[in-house]
């Protein structure tokens, strides 16, 4: 009879400790699918996070990491992305933080454009014929989810696409051009290579809009609210960087300064 009741006793405690593991493995399943999840798109961080900077005409947004920005597309108001070397960065708070997007080739990317759902990316410059302007070609990358996750087209598909305008211009929806333009310092000693002083944007209505300090312009986008969007570098003093090397983007605060 005592050895039927230990027996018994073994069997459930067998049954319960089973139980117990088959709960503790479901739960070390689930705590590595919600950390897969958190790691889709890491924030990045940074030593010296940079807030954005309120000027009369301009909110500046200081870039995650050391190097020009390249391209910027979006909205400030909800979600602004930008290409840096051959990485895409989100912000969706203003740039108060940015989040490395799910983006894997190490190709660079020059611009964006957006068709319906559709956000693609251009990997290549292009000139035609005797123009010196450049455009932006190739858009052998796309998103469906806003920037978050981006997939490669094939040769066949990008290859014959058209390319999406110019690399250092814009026309708003009212027909009026805006184009980067760069004004150089030339009265230098004569052992002293000139440098650009002033950088700005010309419109096709006359107008000259200068930037409040020296910098590189690398691109320019509108939002559907017509305000302006410049890729740039980091700051310049005299044709070199004054502090901080990470790139800044500029955007104007009222539609078509």
């Amino acid at each position: 009879m005592a050895s039927w009741r230990l027996g018994r006793s073994l069997l459930a405690l067998n049954h319960s400790t089973a139980l117990l593991m088959k709960r503790f493995c479901l739960l070390i399943l689930l705590l590595s699918i919600l950390n897969a999840c958190k790691s889709d798109e890491p924030e990045i961080a940074t030593l010296d996070p940079i807030l954005p900077i309120e000027l009369d005409e301009w909110v500046v947004l200081t870039a995650p990491q050391n190097g020009p920005v390249d391209a910027v597309f979006g909205n400030i108001d909800s979600t602004l992305i930008i290409s840096q070397a051959n990485q895409l960065y989100r912000t969706v708070d203003k740039g108060k933080t940015w989040k490395a997007t799910r983006y894997k080739s190490h190709a660079s990317i020059y611009g964006f454009s957006a068709s319906g759902d559709t956000l693609n990316a251009y990997s290549s410059l292009l000139k035609i014929q005797d123009n010196p302007e450049l455009y932006i070609a190739s858009p052998k990358y796309y998103s469906l989810d806003n920037g978050n996750t981006w997939h490669e087209r094939t040769i066949d598909e990008y290859f014959n696409r058209p390319h999406a305008g110019l690399k250092k211009a814009i026309t708003a929806a009212n027909g009026i051009t805006y184009k980067i333009v760069e004004q150089q310092k030339t009265n230098l000693p004569p052992t002293s290579a000139p440098y650009v002083e002033k950088v700005g944007l010309q419109t096709s209505d006359g107008r000259l809009i200068y930037l409040p300090e020296e910098i590189g312009v690398l691109g320019i986008s509108l939002d559907s609210q017509q305000r302006v969007y410049l890729a740039c570098s980091a700051a310049l003093c005299k044709g070199q960087y004054c502090n901080s090397r990470r790139g800044q983007i500029y955007i104007s605060k009222k539609a078509l300064p």
